[in-house]
């Protein structure tokens, strides 16, 4: 990390603009992000969060960054033509897990709000990865 979190060009818009001009025929279309949740316990693994903690002073400026960044990154993406946005999240274990379920509902209400109407944020809750055999 060297400096503070920020949605601006995100490589997400464009490969979604990408993936939306390759459709014809009126197929929906939905873009699928990492929930602020997952995000937040990558920011504050150890190895990440010596860096985070050179930038941030405290969890209230980081959070707010990051709210700020996914709502920055979810409006790009229905300027574009989004209109349904899917924020995936891990059931997280521990205590640590706790604290950053609790973050990140913080940082889910304040990065959809104001959203336009008409676009679809949906979360998805998964417990873990299937095998097939």
């Amino acid at each position: 990390m060297t400096g503070k979190i920020s949605g601006f060009n995100h490589p997400a818009v464009a490969h979604f603009e990408f993936m939306r001009n390759q459709i014809s025929g009126g197929t929906v279309d939905k873009q699928i992000l990492p929930a602020p949740e997952l995000c937040l316990a990558e920011l504050k693994r150890s190895d990440n969060a010596r860096a985070l903690n050179r930038v941030y002073q405290s969890d209230t400026e980081m959070v707010h960054d990051l709210a700020a960044a996914y709502h920055q990154i979810m409006s790009d993406l229905y300027r574009v033509g989004a209109r349904t946005i899917q924020l995936n999240r891990q059931g997280l274990g521990s205590q640590q897990g706790r604290s950053i379920t609790e973050l990140g509902t913080q940082v889910s209400r304040e990065a959809v709000r104001d959203l336009p109407a008409d676009l679809c944020v949906q979360w998805h809750v998964t417990h873990g990865t299937c095998y097939s055999a």
